[in-house]
């Protein structure tokens, strides 16, 4: 559930995909081979359709399931990829395996920043009934920035959550004596890595390094709709704020209460964006957690945030197409049905914004974050970047409004900083998050000297 990540109007989406369950069989050599070289022309062409962009050349390779499914996404898909991992180079290595009725073959393929595993699953007639990312390794260009000190701090990575939905998580804790006041990371919407990666930033990475150089511990984990995104995948239909992220930021709480390196009463959780947003419900439901960092929290209800970031995107060359101008109608529309009153679990998630299941609207009908977080007993520090667009400073104004008067709340504002807190000049746009930045260290100052203080 992605409305961070809008690059024009063909950038707003991530993908869905047909998944199917696989149990692994094992076939003689010479099988494979012979399979392999069966299928392998078939998945070289789609992918070099999807990569130059040839569309409507795909639909034919389909079956009529898959063809319905993905029906006019693969410019999005191509974006998307694109957008995330850089350029298509080469297809690297094939595995067949074979599932009832199907032929699959799992081959991996080498982009800009990353290697990425796919599943395509073929019928008898050769024709492709489904395909799926089965893996991602990034590439790891990244740069220290000044700022850190990686002498300082060690690294400790372990498994934690709730049963059937475990993560892979890190702990950056710093070296000497303990024990020492932590934060746990809180993602933005969509399937986010540990390091909430986005291009070649990894502004969580930043954030991790640069406290745990200042004496501060930092807990840092995959997203749950990153590792068990092919179980999320077939339960669209009942996703929550509460499944997505709220259960296992708590959870996270919970496992660092019984960490020896941890002092259990300075247990802070900061949420950006998204994580920011549902913060407040996070925070009513863990009395442990001591105080909350919001970074571009959003405040305002989530279907607006959505427009009027399309609305930016669309407007940043100074026109809107007749095309652009549609979509904007399509949108107002869905935005329309998440405020009626005849909103109901029964409402398609294709009559909703971003494809989002309409439990998901309903759980977050009437919900402000910055009422709830008046009530909450814990002091508060609230950051924003001037030149965010995603999430503007509208939304700072309102959590400013109602926590000004709050003397254990502190807000700040940055004029150069966007979404990722990185600095910048002009109107920020997409592009800007294709360019190598670090979070700014006048954040990871504020963040520190306010923990210790």
């Amino acid at each position: 559930m992605n409305y961070e990540l809008s690059i024009k109007m063909k950038k707003i989406l991530y993908y869905f995909v047909v998944i199917f369950t696989i149990s692994s069989i094992s076939f003689a050599q010479s099988v494979e081979e012979k399979k392999i070289a069966e299928l392998k022309p078939y998945v070289e062409q789609f992918m070099n359709y999807l990569s130059k962009e040839d569309f409507s050349k795909i639909p034919p390779m389909l079956d009529s399931m898959a063809a319905a499914q993905f029906k006019n996404k693969f410019e999005l898909i191509s974006t998307q990829l694109t957008f995330q991992y850089g350029k298509f180079h080469s297809i690297d290595e094939y595995k067949y395996r074979q599932y009832q009725n199907y032929d699959m073959l799992e081959i991996t393929c080498d982009y800009d920043r990353a290697v990425l595993g796919y599943r395509f699953v073929f019928d008898s007639l050769r024709k492709i009934a489904g395909f799926v990312i089965i893996s991602k390794e990034d590439k790891d260009f990244y740069k220290n920035p000044e700022y850190v000190d990686t002498a300082s701090f060690t690294e400790r990575k372990f498994e934690f959550g709730v049963e059937g939905w475990r993560l892979p998580c890190v702990l950056s804790i710093p070296k000497g004596e303990g024990p020492f006041p932590v934060v746990v990371l809180v993602h933005g919407s969509g399937p986010n890595d540990r390091d909430e990666t986005l291009g070649p930033n990894k502004p969580f990475r930043d954030i991790a390094w640069g406290l745990a150089s200042r004496k501060i511990a930092v807990f840092r984990y995959d997203k749950r709709t990153l590792t068990h995104r092919n179980e999320f995948q077939q339960m669209t239909d009942s996703i929550t704020p509460f499944l997505e992220t709220i259960e296992d930021a708590i959870k996270a709480v919970d496992t660092l209460k019984y960490i020896p390196e941890i002092d259990k009463n300075k247990i802070f959780v900061l949420g950006h964006s998204l994580g920011g947003m549902l913060l407040p419900r996070i925070a009513k439901g863990d009395t442990a957690i001591k105080g909350l960092i919001i970074m571009a929290g959003s405040s305002r209800p989530l279907e607006d945030i959505y427009y009027s970031q399309v609305k930016y995107i669309l407007n940043l060359d100074s026109v809107i197409s007749k095309e652009e101008n549609e979509e904007l109608k399509k949108i107002e529309k869905q935005v329309k049905a998440v405020k009626s009153k005849k909103l109901s679990i029964k409402t398609p998630a294709s009559d909703l914004p971003m494809n989002i299941n309409a439990l998901y609207w309903l759980d977050l009908r009437n919900y402000k974050p910055y009422e709830l977080a008046k009530k909450l007993n814990k002091p508060m520090l609230i950051l924003q970047g001037h030149r965010d667009y995603q999430v503007t400073y509208d939304d700072f104004k309102l959590w400013q409004k109602a926590l000004i008067n709050r003397k254990d709340v502190e807000l700040k504002s940055y004029p150069k900083l966007n979404h990722l807190f990185m600095e910048g000049e002009g109107m920020s746009n997409p592009n800007e998050y294709n360019k190598e930045g670090h979070v700014s260290e006048l954040v990871i100052k504020a963040i520190s000297g306010w923990i210790h203080k």
